[in-house]
């Protein structure tokens, strides 16, 4: 979002944005603070005390505060929302697992910061974060914005009103074949350990690495190969090497051609 030459934030975006959420803040000063990268004053000409004084008298100078305060909120929502729905015992009985892993599992689908970050397109948050003029690629910070975002909802408008916007956020207001959708996607939480048991039952070797790091320090991409049997390589890619690993396993899972070739129908 670009801000005025005074530093301020424009109203009217402030409105559009509102409208976009579906959330009308009281205090919008905290929704300015939400969506506020550091980055902001990589710009010599504004401090955060000039900026948080421009506008209006912002309580935080970026979104982490509200970050840390949403991330709690979002667990516990998802939380409360999983034990008062029946089909996860239903699920628990079918996949054979603990109500307590599945519960477990479910929260993991939805508060990982991955998926998250997958809610760019619907919060439009590549138009309205407040950022400097870093060429950074800041696509790995939306979902910590998605958290503010939650955290300045819950400052300003209470629990009730957070629970509204996540509930509708996931499309878990009361649709059932939403969740559906959600419990059947638990088994690809964890593709390493998927691909690991199937080439252990098999007595495959398998085996992560080279790892290869792009970029600058503070913004890395690690490719890492991932070898099964002596033929068959697949590569992944992650701002972390555990991340590449599991895009690696999550490829070789994605396309199951080779089984046949190493004799496991």
């Amino acid at each position: 979002m670009k801000i005025n030459d005074d530093f301020t934030v424009p109203e009217s975006l402030l409105e559009k944005y509102q409208t976009i959420l579906g959330v009308h803040f009281n205090d919008e000063r905290l929704l300015i603070s939400a969506l506020t990268h550091s980055s902001l004053y990589d710009d010599v000409r504004i401090t955060p005390a000039l900026y948080m004084q421009n506008n209006g008298g912002l309580k935080y100078e970026n979104y982490e505060k509200l970050e840390y305060l949403g991330d709690s909120v979002l667990g516990t929502i998802i939380a409360c929302y999983s034990c008062q729905h029946t089909k996860f015992d239903d699920y628990a009985i079918k996949t054979g697992k603990s109500i307590e892993s599945v519960l477990t599992d479910f929260k993991t689908l939805l508060v990982k910061n991955d998926n998250l970050k997958k809610l760019e397109n619907q919060l439009y948050l590549d138009q309205f974060i407040i950022h400097g003029n870093s060429r950074n690629d800041l696509s790995s910070k939306y979902g910590d914005v998605v958290e503010a975002i939650i955290g300045a909802i819950v400052e300003d408008k209470g629990l009730d009103a957070a629970q509204s916007f996540v509930l509708d956020l996931f499309g878990l207001n009361g649709l059932d074949d939403d969740l559906d959708d959600l419990l059947d996607k638990i088994e690809y939480l964890d593709p390493k350990g998927k691909l690991q048991k199937l080439c252990e039952d098999h007595i495959l070797p398998l085996d992560y690495g080279p790892v290869l790091e792009e970029g600058p320090g503070h913004d890395k991409t690690f490719t890492c190969k991932l070898c099964i049997g002596d033929t068959h390589i697949f590569t992944g890619s992650g701002k972390k090497i555990k991340y590449a690993e599991k895009d690696a396993a999550s490829r070789a899972l994605s396309n199951l051609d080779w089984l046949p070739l190493l004799n496991l129908n």
